[in-house]
């Protein structure tokens, strides 16, 4: 009853056009908060006009030129990618699953990031054309730190003669790939014991609905 009572109350002292102007220059996480202030903050804050703020508005190519500097979505500041799996990227407060696959990484958002810093790198796509969630990238870097460590040799020296047969070196001579390989985390960890996640680099646009997204460097 009381609460229902701070509602109307709320409702009454201000109309919603001031109450969008003034949540309207708010922060990401302090509109977080307000939308659990009440269900008219809420349902106010749920409106398109939040879109972008909240990194809710689907990904448009004409808004990504070489000269548009996107927005990166505030939680992937806060967000230690140096894990496993994305589950352990734990995403700060209680947002979670709530965001992760309705908001995207970036404002203006693109349907295709170019990864950088983590693993070899890939090129994303977003599975429905309207613009790359925060999950999907949670699960792409878990996925590149997850795969084997390549070192760039494909093959062992022997000294063993040329049988007549191959390039002389013995079959048995060849890497294979296997359990006992480290992933790409387990090596940068292991070779570089002090490396900590820095933040990323501000977003470029590479070209259109193409965003660059590129960490900083793990060890000062």
């Amino acid at each position: 009853m009381a609460q229902q009572e701070e509602e109307k109350t709320t409702s009454i002292t201000l109309p919603p056009e001031i109450w969008l102007d003034i949540l309207s220059r708010c922060s990401y996480f302090d509109l977080k908060k307000a939308q659990r202030v009440c269900k008219s903050f809420n349902e106010l804050i749920k409106t398109p006009h939040f879109d972008s703020i909240l990194f809710r508005a689907q990904a448009d190519p004409s808004t990504l030129t070489p000269e548009t500097r996107p927005l990166l979505h505030p939680v992937l500041k806060q967000v230690d990618i140096l894990a496993e799996n994305e589950q352990e990227m734990v995403i700060p407060g209680n947002l979670g699953q709530n965001i992760a696959d309705t908001e995207f990484v970036s404002y203006p958002s693109s349907s295709k990031v170019e990864l950088l810093g983590v693993g070899e790198g890939a090129s994303i796509d977003s599975r429905d054309g309207k613009g790359l969630t925060l999950g999907d990238l949670l699960m792409m870097i878990s996925d590149l730190w997850n795969e084997p460590f390549d070192d760039g040799l494909p093959f062992k020296e022997t000294d063993e003669p040329w049988d007549g047969e191959g390039c002389g070196l013995a079959s048995d001579d060849w890497y294979e790939s296997g359990p006992e390989e480290p992933s790409y985390l387990e090596e940068m960890l292991e070779s570089s014991p002090e490396a900590r996640f820095r933040g990323w680099e501000k977003p470029k646009v590479k070209d259109r609905d193409n965003i660059i997204l590129k960490t900083r460097p793990y060890t000062a």
